[in-house]
């Protein structure tokens, strides 16, 4: 039973009652009125023992659940299913939610989704192609539960992307699949961060070697002429656009008219994420009369893309195309520098080949870096920012398309 005292040098009253773990409890009340203390000292105990009713009443269901656990066991019909309902209501009670026991695939799934609203299309896309190749490498063990995967499991995935075949029967690139690991590793080391997993089984997995890197070469001038010309449409139009922007693919056939300044003859443009994690940028880039041009023509044709077409392509859709483009324009894939050095050529050429223009014209480095996008803490130091003027000077000294 609750009661009340006082200490030496104390004017107030202290109470002592029976806390819900059953041990004696001294409280001071505060107050130096007798009848007060007293009924304060006396709530404080009725609340101490609903919280431990409370308990027992939990700890009583538990009981109960671990009860039924063993008689299943005993009578030889515990399943699975009996173990993994037994956890889950033991969970719910204590904690009050549902405990969801997800499968790895279920996982997979759900932490894209969850990444998905905040990056670009071309991320997204990317995301879950390798979840896609990832649950192929796993095959019927992508169904078992999360918390049961091994590192052993992930070992094997990381052995069946050594020896993908892309299509054609090629062997895909080392970055590509390195590119697919950090995915991997990603998933599971967020799942370990929810407490969805005991520990992150995928830390272990390191990358392969990058020893197929293959170096991306720019157009000459003549090279570019005949890609514009073979090209029909709003494909002849996207190609001057990165020609005399620097623009990735991705930013020019998702280029929306909310990043399209008209009367200021500028794009206002969410860079796309880059794979080594920097955070995306808003690049301010002045047109050149062709890239205005460009993208003038494309006014009218959808209210939210300025490529109408171009932004409904998907997957290896982009790289088919501008592939046949090259072909047609007979613009070889591959070409051989002076010393031997073999390059690759696709659409990303076309941001080498802004840079190369602009390098050839005199371009100082800090504008050239400003235009497609990089960035260069040593510069920063120094250029906090550059005037329109400079970068439209600049955009200005391209040679002109117009004749193509």
């Amino acid at each position: 039973m609750a009661s009340i005292f006082k200490r030496k040098q104390s004017p107030v009253f202290y109470a002592a009652f029976k806390g819900a773990d059953g041990k004696r409890v001294y409280r001071s009340t505060g107050t130096k009125v007798k009848r007060e203390a007293q009924a304060i000292a006396v709530e404080w105990e009725k609340e101490e023992d609903k919280l431990r009713k409370s308990y027992s009443s939990k700890h009583r269901v538990v009981a109960e659940i671990v009860a039924e656990i063993k008689r299943l066991a005993n009578e030889g019909e515990l399943t699975e299913a009996h173990a993994r309902k037994a956890v889950s209501d033991i969970y719910q009670h204590y904690s009050g939610q549902e405990l969801k026991i997800s499968s790895i695939k279920e996982w997979l799934w759900e932490w894209s989704k969850t990444h998905s609203p905040t990056e670009s299309f071309a991320a997204t896309e990317s995301r879950n192609r390798s979840i896609r190749h990832v649950l192929e490498a796993l095959g019927k063990k992508a169904d078992k539960r999360l918390d049961l995967i091994t590192t052993e499991d992930l070992e094997e995935v990381k052995a069946w992307l050594a020896v993908q075949k892309a299509r054609g029967g090629r062997t895909v690139k080392k970055s590509t699949q390195n590119h697919k690991l950090g995915h991997l590793r990603g998933a599971f080391r967020e799942a370990f961060d929810r407490g969805k997993i005991s520990r992150n089984v995928a830390a272990p997995i390191k990358n392969f070697p990058p020893t197929d890197s293959e170096i991306i070469g720019e157009f000459d001038h003549e090279e570019l002429v005949a890609l514009i010309n073979a090209a029909e449409g709003e494909w002849k139009a996207g190609i001057i656009l990165a020609a005399h922007t620097g623009l990735r693919r991705e930013n020019i056939i998702r280029l929306k008219w909310t990043e399209v300044a008209l009367s200021e003859r500028k794009l206002h443009v969410r860079l796309v994420k880059q794979r080594d994690g920097k955070k995306p940028k808003v690049g301010s880039i002045p047109l050149t009369t062709d890239a205005f041009n460009a993208v003038s023509r494309q006014v009218g044709k959808n209210e939210t893309y300025v490529f109408d077409e171009l932004s409904k392509l998907k997957g290896s859709d982009p790289n088919n195309r501008f592939n046949k483009i090259m072909a047609e324009a007979k613009v070889p894939k591959r070409k051989t520098l002076q010393g031997g050095i073999e390059v690759k050529r696709s659409f990303h050429s076309l941001r080498h080949t802004f840079t190369s223009l602009l390098a050839n014209r005199d371009i100082a480095p800090e504008i050239r870096q400003e235009l497609t996008g990089h960035t260069s803490s040593e510069i920063h130091q120094i250029y906090t920012h550059l005037g329109d003027e400079v970068l439209r000077d600049a955009i200005g000294k391209l040679p002109s398309l117009s004749n193509s």
